[in-house]
């Protein structure tokens, strides 16, 4: 992938689809408000997780979104496993891979810190649809770790709208085994704060775990970009 570093600007195709490519690859998705624009602004953070998945790769992309990264990893490795709770973000993320021929195993389900039930809820903002876990709709959560049907990670993707610890406490057994982690950690309305944790104690985890980490980009709203690699 290495040689795969230049990125066309976006495209808008027609009013429901828009294409961003990454060398000669080509990812589009059907909506242009359900994209979230900011997506397709993050050039280096899609090279840069494109450049650290290899052909034999377990991939792990939780909290897929609307299926851009996982798309993106499709095109690389056949072992691509895609975590998505939210309803609607899951059809589509299924949609996406599909538009785009790319084969992925989409599960319709949470990770967190232990295998629970926990109540769903969407907020719609400009720039498309976030999930938090509230009281609108249960969904099914399990620890990252615990999973026994499916592959064991090399590479991870999270993006979990404040649920990062969790998240990361839930992959503890298998954390020392994943090769590259590329990581979300959200501020704003989706601060880590809001459920008792912070960046500093997010960072020691990780550290603590192996992985040398790189901030990558500062996006609105006080979210970062961790790119953790294995020391």
């Amino acid at each position: 992938m290495n040689d795969r570093t230049e990125y066309l600007p976006l495209v808008i195709k027609n009013e429901n689809k828009i294409r961003t490519s990454v060398g000669d690859i080509d990812i589009e998705v059907n909506s242009v408000h359900e994209a979230r624009l900011a997506e397709f602004d993050e050039h280096d953070i899609l090279e840069e997780w494109m450049e650290n998945i290899s052909s034999e790769d377990i991939v792990w992309d939780i909290g897929a979104g609307i299926g851009v990264y996982t798309t993106a990893a499709g095109y690389i490795s056949n072992s691509v496993y895609a975590f998505e709770p939210n309803p609607k973000n899951y059809r589509k993320t299924k949609e996406t891979i599909d538009n785009n021929g790319v084969d992925a195993n989409i599960n319709n389900f949470a990770l967190g810190k232990e295998n629970t039930k926990a109540d769903l809820s969407t907020e719609k903002i400009d720039t498309g649809t976030r999930t938090q876990f509230s009281d609108q709709g249960e969904v099914e959560v399990y620890r990252g770790d615990g999973l026994e049907n499916i592959p064991k990670p090399d590479v991870v993707k999270i993006d979990v709208e404040g649920s990062e610890v969790e998240v990361i406490n839930g992959l503890k057994g298998i954390l020392p085994n994943i090769n590259f982690l590329l990581l979300e950690v959200h501020g704003g309305r989706h601060d880590i704060r809001k459920r008792g944790h912070d960046r500093d104690e997010l960072h020691s985890r990780i550290n603590s775990a192996g992985f040398q980490i790189d901030v990558l980009q500062n996006v609105k709203g006080g979210n970062e970009h961790w790119a953790c690699k294995r020391m």
